[in-house]
């Protein structure tokens, strides 16, 4: 241990004593022991100083992982980089989906069997309006319509879905589809309200004086006993009831059924429940002539719809009870077929790489102690000796420093031996200089090449704000990467959207106080057929209707479009969210604009190519008495008639005159036009 002592305390590897002065050299070797210790200081402070920061520094690797398989990719991080070999992938490669509809959409209610089972033919005038006889069969006729078209539009949709790529969700595909749905459903029922069921459920047809017909619109009265009008109304509805046609009283009343103006607007507002009851439906079938048996309808407890959902409700969702999706990861992993993956692993460095670290740096930072702590000791040694000699000027001080500065690189040898004669010594200091030399331009030249070369790191902010993101952006746009904690957002985080209308939909002109206040309400074959009377309810009506289906039909696309995913892994720069979110906007505004307008052309298409009958707008009412025969003639305006193109004439008031047996026009009303149809003359 003494020995171990004695050791460390004369451990000297600058060792170098030359000279006969023993009193010199010893106080060189004392010197030279300090220098060591120095030395060794500095050496063990600045290794473990490398250590600390190798220890404290994280390592960050970028690791590539070439033909994996599924089962690795569950083991990877989250932060993963898997890219597929094509850019686009189908949902009909890896999903099935199915969809099962309502349990009404497959039972014999809508059945033929039913619907002519309850179809009492042309006995249907001999019942009232709210009696189930007069409507049932066209009710059950509009809900096998409903399902078939529910089941045609579910598939075709789903058929369109796996045809779409990844980047389509399949709730807002649904959603979508359920929206358009039920919107041209909304428009069909209300452009439809004005016409005229064979039925005689909205309008009924009476003898008047002459030759003539008179239309009179029904009254229904609902459950808390309000009475309104077929006359431009939607959705007048009275219970649906089975009437003694002998003593005119209600012999049964059917649940959950309502009778109507138009037996498709009646069905959706009514339920099925009574189809759920075998006694209610072998009392309703008791009414009817008929043998048929009938079974009701199971109550499902794992139903989305209970019994008493309305069919409005159920054909807004499409009719669709259930929809199983099967998505295969496996089908998915074959169709994506990535090459690689990558993914980076920050973790502490270890032992070995400490270690590797320590052994290539200990030689560079030998080197440059043992050239650099000697020279400098010496030379603030010599300085202090010097100073120690007092009286000596600053200028005097200044060229002797100067002089030991330039002997100490004059004199400099890295390879001194003991022993060495002068042809040695000088061969010595040539040698040193060459290899100083050599160190500084090599040195020179790294440096050169660290400072000219580009050095990429990786700076991580955590949770930065907007002020934050937008200095990075403006600072680093080509190489920032600032990964969202969530891929898709819905719009309606960042958006926010209120339409204003146009000011006459919020005006008094399209409420109902002033379309009763101008309409007949009953009789409407009791004024001229030019008169403004007679058809400015049923502008004004049609009006509100554009308003209210505007309202609607926009609050719709609004709500699908806010509910719609933005996908995107990074953060947008300020200027292309703005950009992309305006050309979002104008999309939507466009999309909507036009399919509002192409469903009003698809209707005035249809009521005009089969000649609807509009009232006495485009139809006049004649009755031959002797033959009691009803004909139906084009009706005329001026020289245009509505069996060969739509025709417009302006209205105006009229008044009887009974001498002269004829309408007078008092006054003209200026930019109102009646015409064949409402749509023609309302726009």
């Amino acid at each position: 241990m003494s020995s171990l002592k004695a050791y460390f305390q004369n451990l000297n590897i600058f060792d170098i004593v030359d000279g006969d002065n023993v009193e010199e050299n010893e106080k060189q070797f004392r010197f030279d022991i300090l220098i060591t210790r120095v030395y060794l200081l500095i050496l063990i402070c600045l290794l473990i100083a490398v250590v600390i920061v190798l220890c404290v520094t994280p390592d960050t690797t970028v690791l590539t992982i070439n033909q994996l398989t599924i089962d690795q990719i569950g083991t990877l991080p989250y932060d993963a980089q898997c890219p597929c070999s094509q850019i686009s992938i189908l949902y009909s490669d890896f999903t099935v989906l199915q969809a099962k509809f309502h349990e009404v959409c497959s039972s014999d209610f809508i059945s033929d069997r039913w619907i002519q089972t309850i179809n009492v033919g042309t006995n249907v005038s001999y019942y009232q309006p709210t009696d189930f006889r007069v409507f049932g069969s066209a009710q059950f006729m509009a809900l096998s319509a409903f399902c078939r078209l529910s089941q045609m539009n579910v598939l075709g949709n789903l058929a369109s879905f796996d045809m779409s790529t990844l980047i389509t969700f399949l709730d807002q595909f649904l959603l979508t589809a359920m929206d358009a749905f039920r919107a041209l459903i909304y428009s069909i029922r209300r452009m439809t309200t004005l016409f005229i069921s064979g039925l005689q459920t909205n309008f009924y047809a009476t003898y008047t004086t002459g030759s003539s017909l008179a239309i009179s619109a029904n009254q229904y009265q609902d459950q808390q006993g309000n009475v309104c009008s077929c006359f431009g109304a939607l959705d007048c509805i009275s219970p649906a009831t089975i009437f003694d046609t002998t003593n005119e009283i209600v012999v049964m009343t059917i649940s959950g059924l309502f009778a109507g103006c138009l037996p498709v607007n009646s069905i959706l507002l009514s339920t099925i429940e009574c189809f759920y009851n075998q006694t209610c439906i072998d009392n309703l079938l008791s009414y009817f002539s008929t043998n048929e048996i009938f079974t009701a309808m199971k109550i499902n407890d794992q139903s989305h719809f209970p019994p008493n959902s309305s069919i409005g409700s159920i054909v807004n969702r499409l009719m669709i009870e259930d929809l199983t999706i099967n998505i295969s990861c496996e089908k998915y992993f074959n169709q994506c077929s990535p090459h690689m993956c990558t993914y980076s692993n920050t973790r502490r460095h270890g032992i070995v790489f400490i270690t590797e670290r320590i052994i290539g740096l200990l030689g560079g930072l030998t080197l440059v102690l043992r050239l650099t702590v000697p020279t400098i000791a010496r030379l603030i040694r010599r300085i202090i000796n010097y100073k120690s000699s007092g009286g000596v000027s600053l200028c005097m001080r200044l060229r002797t420093v100067a002089r030991i500065i330039h002997r100490l690189v004059k004199e400099l040898n890295l390879f001194k031996q003991q022993g060495s004669n002068d042809h040695q010594i000088r061969h010595q200091r040539i040698v040193s200089r060459l290899f100083i030399l050599l160190f500084v331009g090599i040195s020179a030249v790294l440096a050169l090449y660290i400072y000219l070369s580009t050095d990429a790191y990786y700076e991580i902010v955590h949770n930065p704000d907007e002020n934050q993101f937008d200095r990075l952006q403006k600072n680093y746009s080509t190489s920032l990467s600032c990964p969202c904690s969530t891929t898709s957002l819905q719009y309606s985080t960042f958006l926010s959207i209120e339409p204003r209308y146009h000011q006459l939909c919020s005006s008094d002109f399209v409420s109902l106080d002033w379309i009763t206040y101008v309409s007949l309400v009953y009789h409407i074959n009791e004024y001229y057929r030019l008169d403004y009377r007679l058809s400015g309810a049923g502008f004004f009506y049609l009006v509100s209707l554009f308003c209210t289906e505007t309202k609607e039909t926009v609050d719709r696309a609004l709500s699908v479009f806010l509910q719609t995913q933005l996908v995107n892994s990074q953060v947008l720069s300020r200027e292309f969210f703005e950009s992309q979110s305006n050309s979002l906007i104008q999309n939507w505004q466009s999309t909507t604009v036009h399919q509002f307008i192409r469903t009003i052309q698809l209707m005035d298409a249809l009521v005009q190519g089969n000649r609807l009958n509009s009232g006495q707008l485009n139809v006049q009412f004649t009755l031959n008495r002797a033959t009691r025969e009803a004909r139906m003639i084009p009706q005329k305006y001026d020289l245009c008639t509505c069996g060969l193109s739509p025709c417009l004439k302006i209205l105006s008031i009229y008044n009887y005159s009974l001498t002269k047996n004829d309408y007078t026009q008092i006054f003209q009303v200026p930019h109102f036009y009646t015409g064949c149809y409402s749509f023609n003359f309302t726009f």
